[in-house]
């Protein structure tokens, strides 16, 4: 975690598309997701979870300027796009809006079993929150613990994970 942090400071992504790419990547490269030569490569980003392959943009989220990031399927059902704002300038608020997105997309490739359990025992809202709940549970227990965020996004982060919690342990 300590690597990741000294990385984060050294990144400034104010922007610039290809500094906030370069920062994905090499974030996802200590993380274990790529190879040295995708770090390294300008060809677009794609990884893989499970049998489902995702890829990365960033966009304006001009119908939520709240919203920070978002997993977009694609039709197939075979992955889709892991979508990230860009008012995003803080390299923490990247790794923890990144690390979000990617419970996201894991959970899509790897869990679709507890996906289905969940959606089978409690519906397709709850299954919603289940999906959201884990993403910001990991998301308020990193924040602590990363440098360079906002406090826009600490206060996101904390607000949501309270809703969600609530949600979950009282569906009515």
């Amino acid at each position: 975690m300590q690597r990741i942090g000294l990385t984060l400071k050294a990144f400034s992504i104010v922007g610039d598309a290809d500094k906030k790419m370069t920062a994905v990547k090499t974030i996802l490269f200590y993380g274990g997701f790529i190879t040295r030569e995708q770090l390294k490569s300008s060809d677009s980003l794609i990884i893989t979870f499970g049998t489902m392959r995702f890829d990365f943009e960033f966009v304006d989220f001009k119908d939520d300027k709240s919203k920070w990031g978002e997993v977009r399927p694609n039709e197939a059902g075979t992955g889709g796009t892991i979508r990230l704002a860009n008012r995003i300038t803080k390299a923490g608020d990247l790794f923890l809006t990144l690390g979000h997105e990617l419970i996201h997309a894991n959970i899509m490739g790897r869990q679709g079993n507890i996906l289905k359990s969940v959606e089978q025992q409690y519906g397709e809202e709850l299954k919603n929150v289940f999906v959201e709940l884990a993403s910001y549970e990991w998301e308020s227990s990193m924040m602590s613990e990363v440098p360079n965020t906002s406090f826009a996004l600490r206060q996101t982060v904390t607000y949501q994970h309270r809703i969600y919690s609530v949600w979950w342990k009282d569906p009515r």
